[in-house]
């Protein structure tokens, strides 16, 4: 449709004439503004609408019709498949976890109103549409009123304090006398997920999200804390205090700390008006921060464009084979105060100051913190590198004496690590360090994970930070340091002329061994003539008895080389042998701790029979579930 209600036509949402504004395509790509058909952008008014082609009339509503409800299933209690569906509607220029919400009951949507709804009603709301498990009012679009029923209000939820969900609270009577007028917006937060008890105690009082840009990793920042909201106003925004912004929300660091915003709000209060932070904090509650309630013009506030991790990989950027150039190569760093991506464009904050332009992934601890930190970075999972050897090759870094260990393990889904590495972090590195894990078998899929851990520290000298970069799995024995890297030039001469050799040793052998036989036949001829005319025509006119000739030379069994293991059918000379068994070097501890060795499962044992029948003793361990990297 392309005409409003009073049958003015449209005007195309790429043009400025004969009206100006901001809704255009580039801004709002989430909202289809295709041609001059009515849209409601970004959920700006209670309908779909358009600007008008006439000079008179700005702007009309349109008659599309609302949609009908959804067909119900049959023999289903909820038709939608949730007790109480909820969702978030009219989402505000693209952004994913903003909206106003709107529960589903008895054939119909309605919306809930935001009078005293309490922090844990929200939270399990935003659950429920599946944005988050946290939020927070949203009072940039209080002005916007829906249409339709309002089903709830503060008055009839009634949820238990241990609720993990909107299914496990009671409702009174549906349908509030609260207006449209105060319809709830909320912006939706994912929680953080802390590995350690010391971190679940981060006091995150500031809810952070981006809104006014072309998507939802570009904007202007809006931040909450109780019942006060605002924007981000301050001296001394830089990209540090972006990377901490972002990475608060999720995302794995920031490209900018001031992009161009075509549309920044007027007339916001300002919640932050200075900001300090050296880049490594987890949330910006950590930073030093002077709060302000004052107006903030529309030039000074702050934008920042977010990083997302890394969806595409590179030949030297991939789970296998990371050098986190261009990201975290898929890995995941689970924890509040965890592992941080350092790109290498020299902007951001950079714990080795010697290293500002080499991409890595490092933990760091300032000085003033003293809870025990577990930062744990996870690969995604392997799928099809089973039933060989591996071993993990990395470089790591570190200074400060407030860590303990690094240590690499590989994971299995029964929750089993075994580890490979373990090194006690005592003292000062200045250089990066190449490190080769012990080798592994698996027969299942599995994760690598590297976990930096550090106890309770009363006081320190220093800050502290544990680097890793060029990350990779291979495949195989580990390697001598010194043969590490092979040239493909003495690999393609070595498959040429080793064989070539071996075969021209090979017949010199033969020829000489032919030779002798010769010449003792002579021997024997001269010095027994009628002996050795009556053995020639034997063995030309008489049947050979291996039992009885003792002229018959008998052919030794072949002495296989040390660490032959037969695989498959077992040829003669093998069909004595009982059983072959493979032997797996013992992982090491260079914290000198072995409590772990009863984790390190031995190869598999191949047993072979006269019969040629082979079995495998060791039935292979679990697989390993969850998100899932195929190694092509």
């Amino acid at each position: 449709m392309a005409t409003t209600s009073v049958g003015y036509t449209c005007q195309s949402w790429d043009s400025q004439y004969p009206h100006s504004h901001s809704y255009t395509p580039i801004k709002y790509r989430h909202s289809n503004l295709t041609l001059n058909y009515c849209r409601n952008p970004g959920g700006s008014r209670e309908r779909p609408w358009c600007y008008t082609t006439s000079t008179s009339q700005t702007w009309g509503y349109c008659n599309i019709p609302m949609c009908s409800s959804p067909p119900i299933r049959n023999n289903s209690i909820y038709p939608l498949g949730k007790q109480y569906p909820v969702a978030l509607t009219n989402l505000d220029e693209g952004a994913r976890n903003i909206g106003r919400l709107a529960i589903y009951y008895n054939g119909q949507w309605g919306t809930i109103c935001n009078q005293m709804l309490s922090h844990k009603h929200i939270g399990l709301l935003c659950k429920q549409t599946g944005a988050g498990n946290n939020g927070s009012i949203w009072n940039d679009r209080d002005t916007y009123h829906g249409i339709g029923i309002v089903w709830l209000d503060n008055s009839n939820i009634h949820c238990p304090s241990n609720a993990n969900s909107i299914n496990d609270c009671s409702f009174g009577t549906w349908g509030s006398s609260c207006s449209h007028a105060y319809d709830a917006w909320v912006s939706c937060l994912q929680d953080l997920t802390p590995t350690d008890t010391a971190s679940t105690n981060l006091p995150i009082q500031y809810q952070l999200s981006i809104t006014g840009g072309i998507n939802y990793t570009h904007g202007y920042i809006t931040i909450r804390k109780q019942l006060s909201s605002g924007v981000i106003c301050a001296v001394g925004w830089n990209i540090d205090s972006a990377d901490v912004v972002c990475r608060q929300m999720g995302f794995i660091g920031a490209y900018n700390s001031d992009p161009y915003v075509i549309s920044r709000p007027i007339g916001r209060s300002s919640l932050i008006q200075h900001i300090d932070c050296n880049g490594a904090e987890a949330i910006i509650d950590e930073c030093k921060l002077t709060l302000s309630s004052t107006i903030c013009i529309p030039s000074s506030i702050n934008t920042v464009t977010c990083r997302l991790n890394q969806s595409s990989y590179t030949s030297q950027n991939q789970p296998d084979y990371c050098n986190f150039q261009y990201g975290m190569c898929g890995w995941t760093a689970i924890g509040i105060r965890t592992w941080i991506w350092h790109p290498s464009d020299g902007k951001h904050f950079n714990p080795f100051s010697s290293y500002r332009y080499s991409p890595y992934v490092y933990v760091y601890r300032s000085i003033n913190s003293h809870n025990p930190v577990t930062a744990i970075l996870t690969s995604p999972l392997f799928t099809n590198r089973s039933f060989t050897r591996h071993y993990v090759s990395f470089e790591y870094h570190f200074f400060g004496g407030m860590f303990n260990y690094l240590e690499v393990a590989y994971s299995l889904s029964s929750g089993s690590d075994y580890r490979l590495y373990k090194y006690g972090l005592y003292s000062n590195q200045n250089k990066w360090i190449s490190v080769s894990t012990d080798t592994f078998v698996t027969y299942s899929p599995f994760r690598i994970k590297f976990t930096c851990k550090s106890s309770s520290v009363s006081s320190a000298s220093s800050n502290s930070a544990v680097g890793i970069r060029n990350v990779i799995i291979k495949d195989g024995d580990r390697e001598s340091p010194s043969y590490r890297y092979v040239n493909i030039s003495t690999i393609i001469i070595g498959c040429t002329f080793g064989p070539t050799a071996l075969i021209v040793m090979i017949s010199y052998a033969y020829k000489r061994s032919q030779r002798a036989q010769m010449l003792n036949h002579a021997t024997t001829s001269r010095n027994n003539p009628v002996s050795a005319e009556t053995t020639h025509r034997s063995q030309m006119y008489e049947p050979q008895n291996n039992a009885t000739n003792t002229n018959t030379q008998s052919i030794p069994a072949t002495s296989q080389p040390p660490g032959y293991i037969p695989y498959g059918p077992p040829s003669p000379f093998e069909a004595n042998l009982s059983t072959v068994t493979v032997d797996q070097p013992h992982i090491t501890d260079q914290a000198n701790d072995t409590a772990n060795n009863e984790h390190n499962p031995p190869p598999p044992m191949l047993s072979i029979d006269p019969s040629g029948s082979t079995s495998f003793f060791q039935p292979p361990p679990p697989s390993y579930d969850d998100v899932v990297y195929k190694n092509n």
